[in-house]
């Protein structure tokens, strides 16, 4: 049911994954209009059911899927796959209707501070923003499969990038969410170095368009150095300003 194909083809998002997961389910489920014949590819069924485990488990999302019970009848246990689907389906549904509505009003508050003078607005440039959502999306990736970091400090770091990622706008009041996955990262680098360079290396590019975005907006050249995301090393901190 779920081909190698369609996962390459899912978005980064895990919210918008998931509900392409359940669409494509439910396509398939709604073409099997007859109980009788819905057992006839039971398998298909399970393997649904299996692979949606470990998409939740993959992606820590916060779903139960539930665990089959086989010692009770085929037709129970059909009917709590297409069960936790349809409500897998709504959940997901209502948490991006809420994410879209959140975002419309965090973007209205943003612009109306402007009008009215109450803050400063950091705009990225068109090609600023689309390589900051392409490096934030790869370092989702890199943090998802990683078995470089400590799991307590990794998962940290992935709650931090989510939650940096459901605020990130062309336009945005503050940088605080940057700031905060910056330092955790920092911490990150100084205790697995070695391991973790090649994600600080996206993590500092990131930095770099961030203070260079801020610096503009406050009419200033320079605003911090990159020397907490240094490696521990002897490099000296002054040549590692952005």
């Amino acid at each position: 049911m779920f081909s190698e194909d369609f996962v390459k083809r899912l978005p980064r998002d895990e919210l918008e994954a998931s509900l392409r997961i359940c669409e494509h389910f439910k396509a398939f489920d709604i073409q099997i209009p007859n109980i009788e014949d819905k057992l006839n590819v039971y398998d298909d069924y399970l393997t649904a059911l299996a692979f949606a485990e470990v998409f939740v488990d993959a992606n820590s999302l916060d779903v139960d899927v539930p665990v089959l019970d086989h010692e009770v009848s085929t037709v129970a246990n059909l009917r709590t796959v297409i069960g936790f689907f349809e409500g897998w389906f709504e959940g997901t549904k209502d948490e991006l209707e809420v994410r879209e509505r959140t975002n419309k009003f965090e973007t209205a508050k943003q612009n109306y501070a402007h009008m009215f003078g109450k803050a400063v607005i950091y705009e990225f440039s068109d090609d600023d923003f689309k390589r900051v959502q392409k490096l934030l999306n790869k370092l989702r990736d890199l943090l998802t499969k990683s078995k470089d970091f400590e799991e307590e400090h990794r998962l940290r770091l992935l709650k931090r990038l989510e939650a940096l990622q459901l605020e990130l706008h062309k336009k945005m009041s503050n940088f605080d969410r940057f700031w905060g996955f910056f330092i955790d990262s920092g911490i990150a680098f100084r205790k697995f170095w070695e391991n973790a360079e090649p994600f600080m290396n996206d993590v500092k590019e990131v930095m770099k368009i961030v203070c260079r975005t801020q610096a503009k907006a406050e009419n200033v050249k320079n605003i911090l150095p990159l020397s907490l995301l240094t490696d521990g090393s002897n490099k000296s901190e002054g040549n590692n300003k952005v």
